[in-house]
């Protein structure tokens, strides 16, 4: 469903991180009249942000943050001054972050995370982990091709958000859904949730197959199969598979090819190094999906379950494949998964 301008919110929305994605936001919603509140743990960070209001350094775009954008490193302060927000920090900074501000967060709170992680073997999405560390029982996510210098340039962007709390859908719908950015909800939680992680790893393996200019037609069957088996995976994890096949899965996906986006670039890199090992060393924070193949391959391991493109990935990632032969083999197996 279509939550775009819905109505007016009322109230502070908070926003949590200040990253490129989060400073976006912030600007984004104050730019449509709303007041917001932007939390950060970064003490520098934040002082630059209330002296000059600007971070030429992490989001150049962006000249001057709206006056109705207003910047604290107090969590009690933000949890009393927010009850909508939307955290944009990523996977490394998730518990530093959310264990003070989850301590001052209660029952009427409503979270709704941008970041797209799976912890441990037992694949546990971030809604949970929010959660275990808050008293927060109103979650949501928000998945699909936004970005932040068309944000900033007002060009058209779309997103899901996925929450079982209908509240929350039309919250979003109130404070993104304005002129160019169109909202879309469901209640599929899950679904949202794993599509959005596992299609990281989906994106890492295409980047492979072209880097290693295995050819359109390896680039499209990767796509499509890898597409099928992530949908089938999470259909086991509790989602529905119809939401694979919107924004927030194949959307995803698509746009991860097009823009070079850095789960794809990292396949891509990784077709050239010499050194699987070594290419490890230095995984940017926002490639989650080398964390999401390992830890779905030991989810496998324990079930006894397969999810061939993914484990070929986390062999490949161990050492065990050579990428080359271990992606002409995935090609050659079960082709009625592509058909």
């Amino acid at each position: 469903m279509n939550m775009s301008r819905l109505g007016s919110f009322r109230g502070t929305v908070g926003v949590i991180g200040a990253g490129r994605f989060g400073l976006a936001l912030t600007e984004t919603i104050a730019r449509h009249g709303h007041d917001v509140l932007l939390f950060t743990s970064l003490g520098e960070r934040a002082r630059e942000l209330q002296e000059s209001r600007r971070l030429p350094a992490i989001v150049p775009e962006l000249d001057r943050l709206h006056p109705k954008a207003g910047v604290t490193t107090d969590p009690r302060a933000f949890a009393d001054g927010c009850s909508l927000m939307l955290l944009t920090v990523s996977s490394e900074y998730f518990s530093p972050v959310m264990e003070p501000l989850g301590a001052c967060l209660d029952g009427a709170h409503q979270v709704v995370h941008a970041f797209h992680s799976l912890d441990g073997s037992g694949l546990q999405p971030v809604s949970e982990r929010i959660k275990n560390l808050s008293c927060v029982l109103q979650v949501g996510v928000m998945a699909g091709p936004m970005h932040v210098s068309e944000l900033l340039e007002g060009k058209p962007n779309a997103v899901v958000v996925g929450s079982a709390f209908p509240g929350i859908r039309d919250a979003i719908g109130k404070v993104l859904g304005a002129g160019h950015i169109q909202v879309y909800g469901t209640s599929d939680l899950r679904g949202v949730e794993y599509a959005a992680a596992l299609g990281q790893v989906v994106a890492i393996l295409i980047g492979l197959a072209d880097g290693l200019d295995l050819g359109a037609s390896s680039h499209a069957a990767l796509l499509t199969r890898g597409l099928r088996e992530i949908a089938s995976l999470g259909v086991e994890l509790g989602a529905r598979e119809g939401t694979f096949h919107g924004l927030a899965g194949l959307g995803r996906l698509v746009d991860a090819v097009r823009r070079n986006e850095p789960n794809y670039a990292f396949g891509l890199e990784l077709a050239r190094t010499t050194s699987v090992h070594e290419r490890l060393q230095c995984v940017p924070p926002e490639v989650q999906g080398v964390d999401v193949a390992r830890h779905v391959d030991a989810w496998c391991r324990q079930h006894g379950a397969q999810v061939p493109v993914v484990q070929a990935l986390a062999r490949i990632l161990q050492g065990d494949d050579p990428p080359r032969e271990s992606l002409l083999a995935l090609m050659q197996h079960d082709a009625a998964l592509v058909a």
